[in-house]
């Protein structure tokens, strides 16, 4: 995973931090911290501040901007996620702060917790943000490659990338927002062994896809397969739709 950095409103520096307050195991004081996805050398604030109605509060100035690229260029990082506050409410902020940081590092992969997850609950936006970004450098130059090596087979047909909903989307879409890819093997095996029930007229099945290091299970109900906004990557929340896939384990947060 890419190096990265978390541009956040002012006084939001903790938010990966503080999370939701909750510690792992209630009854064990022996439990180590849990890892963040960003060291807070690397957490920069600005005066960037959206109310709860949408309205802008406070904008950077040009000198904070310039301020913020020079701390970003010198961290050395790969791309930078920024989820300020309220932003799932209005997104024209995070919008203009992005292009105000792009005009002057224009290779610097940017990520908006408004595009990707814009949905209230800050920490959680802000880790989807963060996971974005530290996939973003890698999914880009891969997904490049792949259709470079497509277009030289002379191939003339539309690539779709599977998303962990169990649906397609677009290869752009794939570059901007490659989350949306983290669990999409085991949500296309559902997607498929769901087709195959509805082919046979079954509307509910068990689906169980072996492959060589892993089991997973998922349920189709009423025709449709199940999905959560509930899921974890290790001790990681994502909170967007995902297919329901019990991954050889429970997918639920730590015990």
């Amino acid at each position: 995973m890419a190096d990265i950095a978390l541009i956040v409103s002012q006084g939001m520096r903790d938010v990966l931090e503080i999370g939701r307050m909750r510690l792992p195991s209630a009854f064990d004081f022996r439990m180590p911290k849990q890892r963040v996805l960003v060291s807070r050398d690397k957490v920069f604030e600005i005066g960037c501040r959206m109310s709860t109605h949408g309205r802008i509060i406070a904008n950077a100035t040009d000198d904070e901007i310039d301020e913020l690229c020079a701390l970003i260029e010198a961290s050395g990082v790969e791309a930078v996620a920024i989820a300020l506050l309220n932003s799932y409410v209005d997104a024209s902020l995070e919008r203009s702060l992005a292009e105000r940081i792009a005009a002057q590092l224009p290779r610097l992969l940017i990520t908006q917790s408004s595009k990707v997850w814009p949905e209230i609950r800050e920490f959680e936006r802000t880790v989807a943000a963060c996971v974005n970004a530290q996939v973003h450098p890698l999914m880009q130059s891969y997904l490049e490659t792949l259709e470079g090596r497509i277009q030289r087979l002379g191939v003339d047909a539309l690539l779709q990338i599977s998303g962990s909903s169990g649906g397609t989307f677009s290869v752009e879409s794939a570059k901007d927002r490659p989350l949306e890819t983290l669990l999409s093997g085991p949500a296309s095996g559902t997607t498929a062994a769901s087709r195959l029930a509805k082919a046979a007229g079954l509307n509910s099945v068990i689906t169980f896809d072996m492959g060589g290091t892993s089991a997973d299970i998922a349920m189709m109900t009423n025709g449709e397969v199940e999905l959560t906004t509930g899921a974890y990557v290790g001790d990681v929340p994502l909170m967007m739709p995902l297919a329901e896939v019990l991954l050889g384990h429970h997918m639920g947060p730590p015990s």
